[in-house]
């Protein structure tokens, strides 16, 4: 009888019951770091969640490449076959990125590569700001401007400051 086995933290290996299986299951697909041994977290490497993205995406393109496929319908202005070609363009741009982790092996480029990396979480947090800035000033603007025209021009029961007699 074939049964799911792992080595805890003593280094012996461990049956695990039937029962938990969907669990483990659902921690080796989704890297869950209290399951594995302290030596083998996938979660540590960040291109481990990249190659799970671009499967899902590849597979999500499938789908679509299916559904387009079982309708038979005509290949131009056709918004499915659209969609999936807008994610093969995602897919193949996290290919590239992936393809870049090969310049980590060099001595020149490894370093500067992990260096910009790190830079990019500080990059992240300088945008979020200035998106919150330029977002309260938008409103701020925004909320100006309609209020100086709501001001200035006429509705339907205002005659925009002058007056009319019929006489």
């Amino acid at each position: 009888m074939w049964g799911l086995y792992y080595l805890d933290s003593g280094s012996e290996v461990k049956n695990l019951p039937k029962k938990n299986l969907f669990r483990i299951a659902s921690q080796l697909i989704f890297f869950n770091c209290t399951f594995y041994p302290p030596n083998l977290y996938p979660c540590r490497d960040m291109w481990n969640y990249l190659d799970v993205f671009t499967l899902l995406i590849y597979l999500l393109i499938v789908i679509l490449r299916i559904v387009t496929f079982t309708r038979g319908s005509d290949p131009y202005h056709n918004r499915l076959l659209e969609v999936a070609n807008y994610f093969y363009g995602a897919n193949t741009m996290l290919l590239v990125l992936r393809f870049s982790s090969v310049l980590e092996l060099s001595a020149v480029v490894g370093p500067l590569q992990l260096a910009l990396f790190r830079m990019l979480i500080d990059l992240v947090v300088i945008l979020v700001q200035f998106f919150f800035v330029i977002m309260a000033f938008s409103l701020a603007i925004t909320k100006s401007y309609i209020a100086e025209m709501s001001y200035m021009t006429a509705t339907n029961n205002q005659t925009g400051g002058v007056a009319k007699y019929n006489a």
